[in-house]
């Protein structure tokens, strides 16, 4: 067989096999406007959320129950997400929480949110002053929620990582700074798709009482590689 045969043969397997295994397509968010995102706080919360020189920074205030967010326009299934995230130093024992996650309906919504976290918590874990709690939770099918420590003061690569597993289903991995800490088989699929979001909000399981300062965090980056085949 000449070589030009050869090549000629080969086109057809090459093509098949590229539309077998897609590149992802990389969707990215760098904080220059708010193009693709959408106010999605609470009702009565502040837009208290700005951009300066390609940062995103989003706040609550004390003595509040505010929830300030924003979310993607557009919906994303499979594929890797990941914030990037500067995490201040928050209130001790506020009722506060940065939040890198994705959401579909309060079944659907997969987690990283980051607090000062409660007593017991904190005990639990070993928390030293510098250490806040960051929380991986997938909220139902099924619900699981772990906790890891990460020092305050930094910038954090935050990515959740959503293939196939058992019966396709998503298998959802979570990473802090490109280092595995959490992996969980569910029980939903392609039929779910979310929306990205940033937040910060005063929740009350994140610490032990409402918020006594402004607590913030800043986002200069969000990106979503998909997955899924056009």
């Amino acid at each position: 067989m000449t070589r030009t045969v050869f090549l000629l043969l080969l086109i057809p397997l090459l093509q098949a096999n590229a539309q077998d295994n897609p590149e992802p397509d990389t969707f990215r968010f760098p904080f220059e406007n708010l193009d693709g995102w959408k106010d999605d706080s609470s009702e009565g919360s502040p837009h208290s959320y700005s951009i300066t020189d390609g940062v995103l920074r989003i706040s609550t205030r004390p003595e509040t129950r505010d929830r300030v967010k924003i979310s993607t326009i557009n919906r994303f299934g499979a594929g890797r997400y990941n914030w990037r995230v500067y995490v201040p130093a928050m209130g001790a024992g506020d009722q506060a929480s940065i939040g890198a996650f994705l959401y579909h309906d309060d079944k659907h919504e997969v987690d990283c949110g980051i607090g000062y976290g409660t007593a017991a918590v904190r005990e639990k874990l070993n928390a030293q002053e510098t250490d806040l709690v960051c929380y991986c939770t997938c909220q139902a099918y099924p619900y699981s929620s772990s906790q890891i420590l990460i020092a305050h003061e930094a910038w954090y690569n935050l990515s959740m990582d959503i293939t196939h597993g058992k019966k396709n289903n998503y298998l959802i991995t979570w990473f802090v700074n490109d280092q595995q800490v959490k992996q969980l088989q569910t029980r939903f699929g392609d039929e779910i798709t979310f929306t990205v979001h940033c937040s910060v909000e005063n929740l009350i399981f994140m610490g032990d009482h409402i918020p006594t300062q402004e607590n913030y965090a800043l986002f200069n980056k969000v990106e979503v590689k998909s997955y899924n085949k056009k």
